[in-house]
């Protein structure tokens, strides 16, 4: 499936609800809540199959929390079960994954990615709201020692929040073989109240602590560019879509939890294909509606200007 700049869209993200048990404040602070009538168990497996059909062979699932879902392992099982489907990755926050990670792997995830914003307790519940951090470590540990394919950390960088918790984060690479991601912070939603540390202050705090770094010849599903410092066990990473914008390399859509399909995080939603469900309208319809669609993917985000919608992160998956 390609959009009308010629790029290849094979990645699908798609956020299963929009519950969350943490509050982070760039994201869905509690002042902030909404309800959506969210996908059903059938509509995501559908709706993986319909983009199965057009080209989609990596999907990542992403929530809110994901594993709030009593269903959630059973959607996993039957989207791994699409022949089309070569990857399949799952984003959590941790708090849950513990206990339910033998089963996960058994569902056929590949991959896991978990975001975490401090290392620490007290930054923890300063950007969370919450207390938990120890279930985030027992979680990751756990999904180590029971060798999915990779093991990653997702650190939001945010001057007000956890600036000074950048080296700390970093050691977690050191130490473990894991792969410590820094993304910048988008400006959507509550985010819009914070400050990006963009990926070149990033990595002069880093190469100041750890030295120049090896760059790594490693893909992922997404953008980010990889790097080893020293004799790190793990790999550090770097999303900057502000900074470095990669868009010309986008090969990236979305799915919300409410159905809305989304192009580019930094434009409008599209259409809806939990409505067109309602409708009754066969897969084949839906299918050439999203051939239509993908043509208007935009070149660019446009993240800077004026009256960027206010959709929570939360509600789209990041």
């Amino acid at each position: 499936m390609t959009d009308s700049f010629g790029r290849n869209i094979d990645y699908l993200r798609i956020s299963v609800t929009d519950r969350c048990n943490l509050n982070c404040v760039y994201c869905k602070p509690e002042n902030k809540w909404e309800s959506h009538d969210i996908l059903t168990a059938d509509e995501i497996t559908r709706i993986c199959g319909i983009f199965a059909g057009l080209g989609i062979t990596k999907i990542k699932i992403t929530g809110g929390e994901p594993l709030l879902r009593d269903d959630i392992c059973g959607i996993l099982k039957k989207i791994r079960a699409l022949p089309e489907i070569e990857s399949l990755t799952l984003t959590t926050n941790g708090i849950l994954f513990r206990d339910m990670a033998n089963e996960i792997l058994r569902c056929g995830v590949d991959s896991v990615n978990f975001s975490l914003d401090s290392p620490d307790e007290e930054g923890f519940c300063k950007i969370t709201g919450k207390s938990g951090i120890a279930d985030v470590y027992a979680g990751i540990r756990k999904a180590l020692d029971l060798g999915f394919k990779s093991v990653k950390i997702n650190f939001t960088a945010i001057r007000e929040l956890n600036y000074d918790r950048i080296i700390p984060i970093a050691r977690m690479a050191e130490k473990y073989p894991v792969w410590v991601r820094f993304i910048e912070l988008m400006p959507m939603g509550s985010g819009r109240n914070f400050t990006p540390v963009y990926t070149d202050e990033v990595k002069k705090i880093l190469e100041d602590e750890f030295g120049v770094p090896k760059k790594l010849e490693v893909s992922g599903n997404g953008p980010a560019k990889y790097c080893q410092y020293g004799d790190f066990a793990g790999k550090i990473g770097f999303i900057s879509p502000l900074s470095e914008c990669f868009c010309q390399d986008c090969n990236k859509i979305r799915i919300a939890s409410g159905g809305e399909l989304i192009l580019c995080l930094g434009h409008e939603k599209s259409v809806n294909i939990k409505e067109l469900f309602e409708k009754n309208i066969s897969d084949a319809e839906i299918t050439k509606i999203i051939e239509e669609k993908i043509k208007e993917k935009p070149l660019n985000h446009n993240f800077f200007r004026k009256n960027l919608n206010e959709t929570e992160m939360y509600h789209i998956g990041g």
